[in-house]
């Protein structure tokens, strides 16, 4: 069964964004970084910080955006 998450990050990426940027806390980091990699696209963007916060993640999140947020 493919992962829920995979399919989501794919389903975004067929709408060409410039990236898609991921946040994760260390705690989580090599469970989604094999889920990043299964993906196999260099737009999206895996960022880690070290505690799990929903805003600090969102606002780190921001902050790295290249491009417009939206």
């Amino acid at each position: 069964m493919q992962d829920d998450f995979e399919d989501s990050l794919r389903s975004w990426l067929v709408n060409k964004p410039l990236e898609v940027i991921v946040v994760t806390a260390t705690d989580y980091l090599k469970d989604v970084k094999t889920r990043v990699e299964n993906v196999g696209d260099r737009r999206v963007r895996l960022i880690c910080i070290t505690e799990p916060n929903n805003r600090c993640q969102m606002m780190s999140g921001v902050r790295s955006a290249r491009g417009k947020i939206i």
